[in-house]
């Protein structure tokens, strides 16, 4: 009977007894017939004593505890901390008027007016079109929506921008998609884009993201589409990277002529609009004041990016004969067939580049590097070959510059040949070339009439007073002038691969080739050896003479006895 009066106490009683604090629950009204000031709080459902949660009864205490915000906002407290505002102790209610959310809302330019980003590329593009946590927070989601405004009334065929049917307009269909707006409505259309980006202002760090994640990685901007053309919606996804151009990695740009020189992207992307030579000429004057009155210069031809590419890792220096060639042959495409005036064409442009004649007034030099075939073809010397065999507390130079001159005599340029070759093996050999080291921007002349060759074969050719050996450095190649000896210097001479009469040394090579070849392949191949058959006289005679000199002192012998 005892445990039932229990139970018939607590299950009738129970409730009740539960129930007491609601009937004496403070009301929101309760509060506000003392705080008037707050008769239009706003905070959602929230009422006063979820916040202030040690009034039980009124009237209450004068001092209160001060509520806690993540009782509620566990998640978003949690990051805020971990942000650069948290650790810096501000609170909530610096930006939040926590008795009414939607009044006296603090902003970014709140605390932070008048910021001139003035390392940021495009300043008034990045800072009109994007929020600041865009750069400045996590980002979890993100997109570029493309809105076509035309004339109304006008209805358009989705062929006319998806032109494949593909639901996806790429580059080509982009310029398409311009065209056939500019023909139909120019000067009545407009192309607006919006980016959006998700993002929690809970979580601003201290430095803004890199650049790389809108303009390398896409983890940012990477999805856009095509979402309205007048009044009818559209689906189509496009190409992001037409509205988010492509730049190189930082890290990577560090390692460029213009990274190692400190120079900051804003430097010369003062704007939206392409590099101009306006803005190379800020660092550059004296280059630009020649080119400018030179035939490129005058027509407009060529912009100096157009030539040199500014996020480029090698310097022009650093470039070998065919990566010169390559930057003139980009507009100058037939130069081959202008050229074949000239005796043995290919191997002019095999060791020459083309302002070694177009630009008389660069200083030309001849260049001796080491190489070495391998299956994939000649290919030079690296610096992880070569840095492990320099003297201890020494870079690359101290190789060959033994006794620290600044200059290489054939004793060491020989010297250290035969050191590559026990220690990397016998098919290192030295490379030769006449290179431009100081280019002088004036590519005027043509030798399409006056055919000028005692310019480069002549005693008098300026690279005879400008030798260099180039050896791999750990930043680029390094330049160590030569004596003008290494040219004469025996058994040396006869391992550099190159030749001042522009005809190369025969070699095994060719004889083996001439020997198996027949028929039309070997006259094409005996048309192509040139001055090479000078070398095959000489070197025929000189083993008939052997031979001779051999059957002479057999006969002799023979007949003695």
């Amino acid at each position: 009977m005892k445990a039932a009066s229990i139970y018939l106490f607590l299950g009738v009683l129970g409730p009740l007894i539960v129930a007491l604090p609601l009937w004496g629950a403070v009301k929101v009204s309760d509060c506000l017939d003392c705080h008037g000031d707050y008769k239009n709080y706003k905070h959602g459902s929230v009422s006063c004593t979820d916040c202030h949660t040690d009034i039980a009864e009124l009237p209450h205490k004068e001092k209160l505890k001060r509520p806690v915000c993540q009782s509620c906002h566990n998640e978003s407290h949690a990051v805020f901390l971990k942000s650069v505002h948290g650790k810096k102790g501000m609170q909530c209610k610096d930006c939040h008027a926590v008795h009414d959310v939607t009044k006296e809302r603090k902003y970014c330019a709140s605390c932070h007016p008048g910021v001139t980003h003035k390392s940021l590329p495009a300043r008034e593009k990045h800072l009109t079109e994007l929020q600041c946590t865009s750069c400045h927070s996590m980002v979890s989601g993100s997109g570029i929506d493309i809105a076509i405004t035309i004339p109304p009334g006008i209805k358009t065929k989705k062929e006319n921008f998806d032109r494949n049917s593909d639901g996806r307009i790429d580059a080509k269909e982009w310029s398409f998609v311009e065209a056939y707006l500019e023909q139909n409505f120019k000067g009545h259309y407009r192309v607006t884009k919006r980016f959006t980006a998700k993002t929690d202002v809970h979580a601003v760090a201290s430095k803004s993201v890199s650049c790389d994640q809108c303009h390398v990685d896409r983890k940012v901007f990477g999805r856009a589409q095509l979402v309205k053309i007048g009044t009818v919606p559209y689906g189509l996804a496009i190409d992001a990277a037409l509205f988010v151009p492509e730049i190189p990695s930082i890290p990577r740009y560090r390692e460029t002529i213009h990274g190692k020189k400190r120079v900051r992207c804003a430097d010369c992307h003062v704007g939206q609009e392409k590099v101009s030579d306006a803005v190379c000429t800020s660092c550059h004057p004296e280059l630009f004041t020649l080119y400018k009155h030179t035939p490129h210069g005058t027509k407009n031809a060529a912009l100096c990016t157009d030539c040199h590419n500014p996020h480029e890792i090698k310097g022009y220096k650093q470039l070998n004969i065919q990566e010169r060639v390559a930057k003139c042959a980009r507009c100058h495409k037939d130069y081959v067939r202008k050229h074949l005036w000239l005796p043995n064409t290919a191997l002019h442009f095999a060791y020459l580049e083309c302002t070694t004649c177009h630009s008389p007034d660069s200083q030309k030099s001849m260049i001796f590097g080491f190489a070495r075939k391998t299956p994939r073809g000649e290919l030079p010397l690296a610096y992880d070959d070569m840095r492990h065999l320099a003297p201890a507390g020494t870079d690359v130079r101290g190789l060959i510059d033994r006794n620290s001159d600044n200059i290489v005599s054939s004793q060491e340029l020989a010297d250290l040949f035969l050191n590559l070759r026990q220690k990397l093996g016998k098919d290192v050999h030295i490379d030769g070339s006449i290179l431009v080291t100081k280019v002088y921007h004036n590519f005027t002349v043509t030798r399409h009439h006056e055919k000028e060759c005692t310019a480069c074969h002549s005693k008098d050719a300026p690279f005879y007073d400008s030798m260099y050996i180039v050896l791999p450095g750990a930043d680029g190649n390094v330049y160590i002038p030569a004596k003008d000896t290494v040219l004469s210097a025996l058994p040396l001479a006869t391992a550099i691969n190159m030749t001042l009469l522009g005809e190369e040394k025969i070699r095994p090579d060719d004889i083996r080739k001439l020997f198996k070849a027949s028929g039309e392949e070997r006259l094409a191949f005996v048309r192509e050896l040139g001055l090479r058959w000078i070398d095959f006289a000489g070197l025929s005679l000189a083993l008939l003479l052997v031979a001779g000199v051999a059957v002479h002192a057999v006969l002799r012998k023979v007949t003695k006895r």
